[in-house]
């Protein structure tokens, strides 16, 4: 006997003893498409709406900043109101980024 056929003889009884039976069980089935089910739903909704949650927890700091940093602005420089809303947009525009 050679090691390829013995290699061939012991897949075999591989797939015949331990794959078949496993792939024929209804709990299987039934475990693998559970699981498949929660990952779908995990990833398509229940991750996005933490990702979202983050990103309007994220906007609404720049917001606050921003009130801040023009109140800032006006108060500390009222002569320069020309000035003060493009030193606003640049700023505003690299909190963004």
């Amino acid at each position: 006997m050679t090691f390829e056929s013995l290699m061939e003889t012991e897949v075999g009884q591989i797939i015949a003893q331990d794959i078949y039976p496993m792939a024929s069980s209804p709990i299987a089935w039934t475990l693998a498409l559970t699981i498949s089910a929660l990952i779908l739903l995990f990833r398509c909704i229940f991750f996005p709406c933490i990702t979202l949650r983050g990103l309007e927890g994220t906007i609404e700091t720049v917001d606050q900043l921003l009130e801040k940093y023009r109140s800032d602005l006006a108060s500390s420089l009222p002569i320069c109101v020309v000035g003060c809303p493009n030193k606003y947009i640049e700023y505003k525009e690299r909190l963004l980024r």
